[in-house]
């Protein structure tokens, strides 16, 4: 049976290895990136069940990714975490595609 693909995006290194490492420790395949620009390249060359994305990203932040991820990859289930809890609402992101938001 096939594992299940998870693709990490946070800016912040330390965050995103260790994001990774706990997603591997619990068996799962994990990819992971700095950028939401790198992120949606990932996505149109692979198949990935779950996205968690940070939302403060350089660049392309985690809103304007959660949309485009929802219009092209429709079925990746997205999950938004941020450490800035009071920036952003759960109804923020979930309006823009997330299906669960982690502070």
């Amino acid at each position: 049976m096939e594992k299940e693909r998870i693709l990490v995006v946070d800016d912040e290194e330390t965050v995103r290895e260790m994001v990774s490492e706990i997603i591997k420790h619990i068996g799962y395949e994990v990819v992971a990136t700095g950028n939401g620009k790198e992120a949606l390249e990932i996505l149109k060359n692979g198949s990935f069940g779950i996205m968690i994305t940070d939302v403060k990203m350089p660049e392309m932040d985690g809103f304007e990714l959660m949309k485009a991820v929802r219009g092209q990859f429709p079925d990746t289930y997205i999950i938004c975490m941020t450490a800035h809890a009071g920036s952003y609402t759960y109804t923020d992101v979930v309006g823009v595609g997330a299906a669960d938001y982690i502070t």
